[in-house]
């Protein structure tokens, strides 16, 4: 198959899922392998999937906007009046799990005895605490 007639494919391809920007590429190649080099090159375009959020346009400088009277907001007292009712999570995804609870197999953990390397009394530590070079709390701030 030579390459006019790949280039071809392509449009039609392209031209069935309707990416303009496949479109004018290709196009721009099956100008130029046949010699109809008068067009520019293809400009880069949006894609159609982002056409549908052309109309989100972020309206930061409105000068004519109704909503903004230039004064504080009033503070009402409100009421939340939404009541959770379980209609939006009942089907199958959303279903928690009946599952066995496994039994607890570690030790509780026990305070550890450390002695103050300073003023060497005896304190109980968390075992996460314990080290070799202890300094109690009181000893610390000194």
């Amino acid at each position: 198959m030579e390459l006019n007639e790949k280039l071809k494919q392509i449009l039609r391809r392209a031209k069935e899922t309707g990416d303009v920007e496949l479109i004018e590429i290709a196009s721009h190649l099956l100008n130029a392998e046949t010699g109809n080099n008068g067009q520019d090159p293809p400009k880069k375009t949006k894609r159609l999937a982002n056409e549908e959020f052309d109309k989100f346009v972020m309206r930061n400088n409105v000068e004519n906007d109704d909503n903004r009277t230039g004064q504080p907001l009033e503070i009402k007292n409100r009421v939340n009046e939404f009541v959770d009712d379980g209609e939006e999570h009942k089907d199958e995804e959303n279903v928690t799990p009946s599952v066995k609870l496994t039994e607890r197999r570690r030790p509780a953990f026990k305070m550890t005895d450390q002695t103050c390397s300073k003023c060497n009394n005896v304190y109980k530590v968390h075992p996460q605490h314990t080290r070799e070079f202890y300094v109690c709390d009181k000893c610390i701030r000194k």
